[in-house]
């Protein structure tokens, strides 16, 4: 099934920082690719996970019913066409938050109801302050949302040394870098569009 785009036809993208961090060096990787993502005509809703508090996912917990911050969860995953997710990486894997939430948002509301993360575009990338940029939690993300039905777009993109990467205003000095983060952000659309 491909990508219902919404009202006013523009792709709709969901944005996901997989820390909570302040001054998060990913919140700021998204912001740019983000930017990427308007300027090839899409419209991004910027989602702060902060505000949907979920237990560590448990089956015990999931038969007395998914939590209303998972419900709430996938509905905003339903209601947009792709994704764009920066994460840090922990120890060469991705962060439990992020786990977490991934797990919650894939059960299925109902018997029989397809995974909201189905037919999803998703671009990836993530900050890391080591050398590898954080491209071996990126590997796991994209092996996850594949098994999930989710279309993942080529050439995610990983920053190193995040912690001097960037500019006081949240830019990235290596500007060919920067062009490559706003490029999966364009490449997402690009590839809803396509699809629709």
């Amino acid at each position: 099934m491909a990508p219902q785009q919404c009202a006013s036809g523009k792709p709709r993208v969901l944005a996901i920082a997989g820390s909570l961090r302040q001054g998060s060096y990913n919140r700021r990787l998204l912001d740019l690719a983000c930017q990427g993502a308007k300027a090839a005509g899409g419209e991004v809703t910027e989602l702060d996970l902060g505000r949907y508090p979920l237990p560590l996912y448990g089956a015990d917990l999931e038969r007395t019913g998914l939590p209303e911050p998972a419900r709430a969860l996938q509905e905003l995953v339903r209601t947009h066409d792709g994704l764009l997710i920066a994460t840090p990486e922990y120890y060469s894997t991705l962060p439990p938050l992020l786990v977490n939430v991934l797990v919650w948002v894939s059960r299925a509301a109902a018997a029989g109801q397809a995974c909201v993360f189905v037919d999803k575009v998703a671009g990836l990338l993530s900050a890391s302050t080591a050398q590898t940029g954080g491209l071996r939690g990126i590997s796991q993300l994209s092996s996850i949302l594949g098994n999930l039905g989710a279309i993942v777009v080529p050439y995610p993109v990983g920053v190193s040394y995040a912690q001097s990467a960037f500019t006081s205003a949240g830019e990235l000095h290596d500007k060919a870098l920067e062009g490559r983060v706003a490029g999966v952000g364009r490449s997402v659309i690009e590839l809803i569009q396509r699809l629709s």
